[in-house]
């Protein structure tokens, strides 16, 4: 059984990773709305690019930690057994 520090570590690791995400999301979309406004069709698919890429690693960092699914490195967990009638 989890003990509360390890419930703490877990919340501020996922907290972590969140704000790790938004930061790249907002970067990415001032990085788009930059191209766009130069009208620098390189710079646009660049960006397609590194989006393409992170939305892969993205995927693939998920799928790795989500018990059950196919390369995940997590167990799966059998489902819960139904409590008994009363």
């Amino acid at each position: 059984m989890a003990t509360l520090d390890d419930v703490h570590a877990a919340v501020a690791a996922e907290t972590t990773v969140v704000n790790a995400v938004t930061t790249l999301l907002q970067q990415l979309s001032q990085q788009l709305k930059d191209a766009l406004a130069a009208e620098d069709p390189a710079a646009v698919q660049s960006l397609v690019d590194q989006i393409n890429q992170n939305a892969n690693a993205l995927a693939n960092a998920v799928a790795a930690n989500t018990p059950g699914t196919p390369g995940s490195t997590q167990p799966a967990t059998p489902p819960a057994e139904p409590a008994p009638a009363a």
